[in-house]
């Protein structure tokens, strides 16, 4: 098990580079320009339920490339859990009206319409009853000063992903890739004195 562990670290310090890396880049642009409106598309809601989907694809295919990173992998769990509800759902992340109430949004929540997609949003306002994988789904809902109030426990695991394992993972090949330095250096000036 732990040789396994340790050369799985191995591994991790020569692949030290992400693969594909305006993969992400270019789908998070296209979902950022889907949900400020994206032009016409706005009124094309084939061609939005079927965009954002394909946008998941392009960056599970990124985590694919990728997987040998613990922060990327962890970052792949929480896509795969989105990608699952919005597919299931008809291509948009599906939300309850009263999830919409509870954000304190009231004008979103005004302008909420069964079945209907949500203006400026990847959401699609479905009741509870009517949500396949309601449970990791957009219900967690954080008051907080920007309009990004609503949550699925998918973008709680891609946060955790980003915001501690990344950081982590990075500290560890750094402070590895020193002490290796470290080592070589004072073995390289050890010979030379002999």
């Amino acid at each position: 098990m732990w040789g396994k562990a340790k050369a799985r670290l191995l591994l991790n310090r020569q692949r030290a580079r992400l693969r594909f890396s305006l993969l992400p880049i270019i789908c998070l642009a296209i979902q950022a320009w889907l949900v400020s409106g994206g032009g016409s598309i706005e009124e094309n809601e084939v061609l939005r339920r079927t965009l954002f989907p394909l946008t998941y694809v392009g960056l599970l295919a990124f985590v694919w490339f990728n997987r040998w990173s613990s922060s990327v992998l962890v970052i792949g769990i929480g896509l795969a859990m989105n990608f699952i509800v919005i597919v299931t759902n008809g291509g948009l992340m599906p939300v309850t009206p009263e999830a919409i109430a509870r954000s304190g949004l009231h004008e979103k929540a005004e302008r909420a319409v069964l079945s209907d997609p949500l203006v400026h949003s990847k959401d699609v306002v479905l009741r509870k009853e009517d949500t396949r994988l309601w449970p990791i789904s957009d219900i967690i809902v954080i008051e907080n000063p920007s309009n990004l109030r609503i949550f699925s426990p998918g973008d709680v695991v891609i946060g955790f992903g980003l915001l501690i394992v990344g950081p982590l993972e990075a500290a560890y090949y750094y402070a590895t890739r020193n002490s290796r330095a470290i080592t070589t250096s004072t073995s390289g000036s050890a010979e030379s004195r002999s």
